[in-house]
């Protein structure tokens, strides 16, 4: 059986470091400012409750519950034939997946900006090479 109070606190101790209060979480969460109280007290320890909590929090509902020492599974990235050689590809996945959304939006313009360039350069050579 599971202990509401251990699932209160996985929930308490995940937000905080975090930088998220309980109210803001449960605010954005749509859910009751006493919600985490009521799991506490095992008066309300709904499901659907659970998966928007630990949605919010970036972690699993098996966390959550104990079930999970990790707040995440590692995800398992297979390599493709297309990227065999791109050892960079697997660590690159899980930090991005680490960052906030703020840091995911930077990384997705300079990726735009890098994969530019690289068009740019590459089209340069190619004039380069023609003109020679």
């Amino acid at each position: 059986m599971y202990n509401s109070q251990e699932i209160a606190q996985r929930i308490k101790l995940t937000a905080k470091n975090k930088g998220i209060s309980i109210n803001q979480l449960l605010l954005n969460c749509g859910l009751g400012k006493n919600t985490v109280s009521k799991m506490a007290n095992g008066t309300d320890v709904l499901s659907l409750n659970l998966a928007k909590i630990a949605d919010y929090l970036e972690c699993s509902v098996d966390y959550l519950l104990g079930r999970a020492e990790k707040q995440q599974e590692e995800q398992q990235i297979t390599p493709t034939e297309s990227d065999e050689g791109d050892r960079n590809k697997p660590r690159l996945l899980r930090n991005y997946d680490d960052m906030n959304e703020s840091a995911q939006e930077h990384i997705a313009n300079y990726s735009d900006f890098m994969v530019s360039n690289e068009t740019n350069l590459k089209s340069d050579i190619q004039n380069n090479k023609m003109k020679a």
